[in-house]
C-alpha cells in the first residue's frame, strides 16, 4: 500500500483495502469516473468529485467498531481532502500536520495555557460587549493566542487520529445501488437525483 499517494481519496481507498472496481460499484459510478476523481488536481480544477460522492466515500472507506472514533476518522478524512482540494481551506490549515503524539499534546497544553493567562484581561475588555480603541491591543493579543491554541488543538486531534490503532478490521459489505449508472454522458437531471450520503 502506498501511503504517499498524491490524492487523498485514493490513499483512503487503499487504506480500506478496497479496489477501484469495488469502490466504483458501491458508489454507482464507473471505474473511469472514479479514476478521474482520484486524479483530481487543485491546479487544473478538472474532474472535481461532487460533495455527495465525497460523503459516500467517507462512509465507505472509514470502518471502525467504535462509532465515536469512526466519526473522528471521517472528520480527519474530510479535513485532509479539503486541504488538498480547497485553496482557501488549505491556506488556513496548511500548517496542520500529524506529529509525534507527546509533542503534539505538549504543544496543545502550552498554547492553551497562553490563552488562560490572558483570559482575565480579555474578560475586562468584553464585559461591556464592545472593544474600545484602547483595548484593541489586548483583544488582538488574545485572539492571536486563541487561534494558535485552535490550530494546536486540531493538530493534536489529527495526530491522535493518525496514530489510533484499529483493534480489528471490519469487512464492509459493498453492494452497488439499485440503479447503477455507468453511462459517462448521463444527464444532470439524473446526477442531481443522487442520494446524499449521511453521517449516520
Amino acid at each position: 500500500m502506498n501511503e504517499n499517494c498524491k490524492n487523498i481519496l485514493k490513499m483512503f481507498r487503499l487504506r480500506a483495502g478496497i479496489s477501484q472496481e469495488e469502490a466504483a460499484s458501491a458508489l454507482s459510478i464507473s471505474i473511469h469516473t472514479l479514476y478521474n476523481y482520484e486524479t483530481y488536481s487543485n491546479y487544473s480544477r478538472k474532474n472535481m468529485p461532487p460533495e455527495e460522492i465525497i460523503l459516500e466515500m467517507m462512509d465507505l472507506y472509514i470502518t471502525d467498531p467504535d462509532p465515536v472514533r469512526r466519526k473522528m476518522r471521517q472528520f480527519h478524512m474530510g479535513i485532509m481532502y479539503l486541504c488538498e482540494t480547497n485553496q482557501i481551506f488549505s491556506s488556513i490549515f496548511c500548517g496542520v500536520k500529524s506529529r509525534n503524539l507527546a509533542e503534539a499534546f505538549i504543544n496543545y497544553q502550552m498554547e492553551l495555557e497562553d490563552v488562560q493567562i490572558m483570559e482575565q484581561q480579555m474578560r475586562r475588555v468584553i464585559v461591556d460587549d464592545q472593544i474600545e480603541d484602547h483595548e484593541t491591543d489586548v483583544a488582538g493579543a488574545f485572539l492571536k493566542e486563541l487561534l494558535e491554541s485552535t490550530f494546536a488543538n486540531v493538530e493534536f486531534a489529527v495526530s491522535a487520529m493518525e496514530k489510533t490503532v484499529i483493534p480489528q478490521k471490519i469487512a464492509k459489505k459493498m453492494q452497488p445501488k439499485k440503479h447503477l449508472i455507468m453511462n459517462e454522458g448521463r444527464s444532470m437531471h439524473v446526477e442531481n437525483k443522487r442520494i446524499f450520503a449521511t453521517w449516520g
